[in-house]
């Protein structure tokens, strides 16, 4: 998933990157994603892909 997508699967990523869900992966998203995933160790390049749903998947585990 990258820039310009667009559906459920992004609303279910801005949840995970703590931004309003409204299915639009724009400019917002992107910067919030890299953020994310610079602070979780990943590459910050903007694009989530199975590493990066790998462990926003697992932080929605450590939430509970």
């Amino acid at each position: 998933m990258w820039k310009s997508s667009k559906g459920n699967a992004v609303k279910v990523w801005q949840i995970i990157i703590g931004t309003t869900p409204d299915g639009n992966f724009c400019n917002g998203t992107e910067s919030m994603t890299k953020t994310w995933q610079e602070n979780h160790g990943l590459t910050a390049d903007g694009i989530v892909g199975k590493n990066s749903w790998k462990a926003g998947v697992e932080s929605l585990w450590k939430l509970q």
